[in-house]
């Protein structure tokens, strides 16, 4: 039984274009994760100095851990809890 594939993928797609439109697709889903976290400072919810820290904290890191991953290093899974 053949695989399907989604109609926006071609079928002779190099590795290297697949990463291009799958890095696409992900990074923009990330800015737009940061743009609605960004928009919490407009609601009636107020954070403190040590929430905010945590939460740059948190983000560097997986940031951080993101770009060894790319490079081809093992990273540790991680979470994030306030």
């Amino acid at each position: 039984m053949a695989i399907k594939r989604k109609s926006n993928i071609p079928a002779n797609e190099t590795p290297e274009a697949r990463f291009v439109r799958v890095a696409t697709v992900k990074v923009n889903s990330i800015i737009r994760g940061m743009k609605t976290l960004s928009r919490l400072n407009g609601t009636k919810a107020k954070s403190t100095e040590a929430q905010r820290a945590a939460i740059e904290k948190a983000i560097t890191e997986a940031l951080t851990d993101t770009m060894s991953a790319l490079k081809g290093n093992k990273v540790a899974a991680g979470g994030f809890k306030l």
